[in-house]
């Protein structure tokens, strides 16, 4: 008996993702070879029929990918298999889109799926990895492992899904060169430009199979309605997907404890019974529950308030059971404190930011020659007000103070920024809706619990950035404050108006009231008291936020 498993995402949302080509490929083969019907088994779906005379179970996880390795475990224990009787089809950023690999044992290589399965039965299981191209830079590949193949796509995918199919038989029977031979010659011939191209079906086997994941069975049953059960879905819907972007984003620890809490969470505690009901968007467009509760146990560790929780996040490392029983124990613990955080919306001064803020500034530098005025509006604890106080890596050199608790290390691409320099800022202000005093201490608790505990350099820089800290900024509309702040006049000197990723948060009014001052102040500006908007923030396209800069009047030519 041999197990085949597809890696993969649940849900119509990411049925025709890249990530989810090992779906598409054993859906392919049960489609082909006439499989049973999928049922749901082992915390994902099943199908079961006979290839080159041995018997092959296809299991689609449906834990999410972080967490595929419980679905592969469960299963393989039931049927009393060992590794070498697992084959796992995958997605392989490392192959060009159209090449088919065989590979038995060896490291995850930086997949959040195998990684898993590596945690639960070992490395020695055979993988199929499926090509599907890298998007060239690591900041990319979020974005795009986690979109739709391209219609420019589809004839190479489906060629890839004819041939593993094709194969299957072969790779049955473990003669993996036949296997590849048969993979081969759907995806090497040269296709005739007179030819029609056969209608792809990744992505309607796909959609077939993309029913809601089912309910943990480690879950006690809803005390309450239908309606909460169907509430209770959602939120954990919600925590899974989170995961799944902390991981990409580099926490691997949060890409774990979020479908943790996701599967395990139940309303035993208040804490549990409060989240699980919690009304309307809690996702990270709304009001962020995930990470609400997940940042309030983060502050508990950073405080040192409960020894048995600090023991299971890093550096430390322990298992799935230990680390819930940590989490469920300081839900009953910290009840109160932890019910007050979920009060509170995620709030961060992400540091990292003013890495593409100072280049800008050392070019308004080149360009004008005058002392500085910062004006920030979303500036949050402000601590990006600081940003000439800080210590930046370019390529061949470094820009400010030498002796800076912020060392900004950022990696470089394209042409080379302007000479770094230390900058001269004459003053130094910012607005936010709802800001936060980096010299309190509360308020700095805050700043830090809501950054991931896996990632220690951001709390480095974080920290740093606080001891550099001025005052807080001034709470209020930003438009209104941007009107009062640009009516005066700043003689000999660049006032600069900058945002980083906040103004999508503005309303639309505030955004046309705050483009009417800077336009305002922009028609009085003088040739020796310039103005510039320098933005960073959300353009559409996947793999970051721009960065545009506005200057007035036309500055003068300088020697």
């Amino acid at each position: 008996m041999k197990l085949w498993v597809g890696l993969g995402n649940p849900g119509r949302k990411y049925a025709g993702n890249r990530h989810n080509i090992g779906w598409m490929a054993v859906e392919r083969i049960a489609e082909d070879h006439g499989f049973a019907p999928w049922r749901s088994k082992f915390q994902g779906s099943v199908t079961e029929g006979v290839l080159d005379g041995e018997k092959v179970i296809l299991l689609r996880p449906e834990t999410f990918m972080n967490l595929s390795g419980q679905s592969v475990g469960e299963a393989m224990r039931f049927y009393k298999l060992t590794p070498d009787d697992v084959t796992v089809f995958h997605d392989e950023l490392d192959l060009a889109p159209g090449k088919v690999r065989v590979k038995q044992g060896g490291g995850p290589a930086g997949h959040n799926g195998l990684r898993s399965i590596h945690q639960h039965i070992g490395e020695a299981y055979r993988r199929i990895r499926l090509g599907i191209g890298h998007p060239g830079h690591k900041d990319r590949v979020a974005g795009y492992v986690l979109s739709d193949f391209a219609k420019a796509d589809q004839t190479w995918l489906d060629d890839v899904l004819r041939g593993v199919s094709d194969g299957a038989a072969a790779l049955a029977g473990d003669d993996t060169g036949r296997f590849q031979n048969a993979v081969a010659l759907r995806t090497a011939p040269p296709r005739s430009s007179t030819s029609s191209a056969t209608p792809p079906k990744a992505r309607d086997t796909a959609d077939k199979a993309a029913t809601p994941p089912q309910d943990d069975t480690r879950t006690p049953p809803s005390k309450a309605g239908g309606s909460l059960q169907m509430t209770a879905e959602r939120v954990r819907g919600a925590f899974r997907s989170q995961g799944i972007s902390c991981d990409m984003l580099g926490s691997p620890f949060m890409g774990r404890l979020m479908p943790l809490i996701a599967a395990r969470l139940d309303d035993t505690t208040a804490v549990g019974a409060r989240v699980l009901s919690w009304p309307g968007d809690i996702g990270p467009a709304g009001q962020s529950i995930p990470l609400r509760l997940t940042g309030a146990l983060h502050g508990l560790v950073l405080e040192g308030l409960d020894d048995a929780l600090v023991a299971t996040y890093p550096p430390n490392a322990v298992d799935d059971d230990t680390l819930w029983r940590a989490v469920h124990g300081a839900m009953t613990r910290h009840e109160a404190r932890l019910m007050a955080w979920l009060d509170q919306f995620p709030q961060t001064n992400e540091v990292r930011r003013a890495a593409a803020l100072l280049p800008a500034l050392w070019h308004l530098d080149d360009v004008y020659g005058l002392p500085l005025i910062l004006s920030e509006a979303g500036a949050s604890a402000g601590l990006n007000l600081s940003l000439d106080r800080f210590r930046l890596q370019a390529p061949d050199e470094a820009g400010g103070p030498a002796d800076s608790p912020v060392h900004l290390a950022p990696q470089w691409r394209g042409t080379a920024p302007p000479r770094a320099r230390t900058l001269h800022v004459t003053d130094r202000a910012g607005v936010d809706r709802n800001p936060l005093d980096p010299h309190d201490p509360a308020d700095a608790l805050r700043l830090m619990a809501y950054l991931w505990p896996d990632q220690p350099h951001r709390l480095s820089l974080t920290r740093g950035a606080i001891a550099l800290a001025g005052p807080a900024p001034q709470a209020g509309d930003a438009a209104g404050w941007l009107a009062a702040r640009l009516s005066g006049a700043w003689p000999d000197r660049l006032h600069v108006v900058y945002t980083t990723i906040a103004w999508q948060y503005f309303s639309p009014e505030t955004q046309s009231a705050a483009t009417a001052a800077v336009e305002a102040a922009g028609a009085r500006a003088s040739r020796t008291s310039p103005l510039a908007l320098l933005m960073l923030e959300a353009d559409g396209a996947r793999d970051g936020a721009a960065l545009s800069l506005r200057i007035g009047p036309t500055p003068p030519r300088r020697a």
